[in-house]
């Protein structure tokens, strides 16, 4: 049982989201060959995907492990808050009370065009790998 229902990161966990968002905030702040509208789409996609959808996604395993060590959504200060308020609810371009659904509509509504539409799937797909590669370390 997790004493007085503090929940932390192990160094290891640490140092990985460390790395991650190194990565992450040097490549969404250059702007590479892209016109400003583009670049407003590629970070907003980064921060509703990278940070708020996937890490919604990987809290929902980590906090039912945790639940088994008895970190469960009454005593969590940290992580339940965070899963449920990251979690994204509703589809793209519908608005909702989390921190995903909240930036939904405004990314939807920057979606105009078939060029911008492409650049979002291929920001999208690079924001998972980005993630995904500092997780692989771990894989046996």
């Amino acid at each position: 049982m997790l004493q007085g229902g503090i929940d932390t990161y192990s160094p290891c966990a640490l140092y990985v989201i460390q790395i991650f968002h190194i990565r992450f905030f040097i490549w969404i702040t250059i702007r590479i060959n892209e016109s400003q509208e583009l670049h407003d789409i590629k970070v907003l996609t980064q921060l509703r995907f990278s940070l708020e959808v996937l890490v919604s996604v990987e809290y929902d395993i980590f906090v039912r492990r945790m639940e088994k060590l008895g970190l469960t959504q009454k005593n969590s200060r940290f992580y339940w808050p965070h899963y449920i308020h990251d979690m994204k609810k509703n589809p793209l371009g519908v608005s909702g009370k989390t921190h995903s659904d909240t930036m939904s509509k405004i990314l939807a509504d920057m979606l105009n065009t078939e060029q911008k539409i492409k650049f979002y799937k291929k920001i999208t797909e690079i924001s998972y790998q980005l993630r995904a590669e500092a997780f692989k370390q771990f894989k046996k």
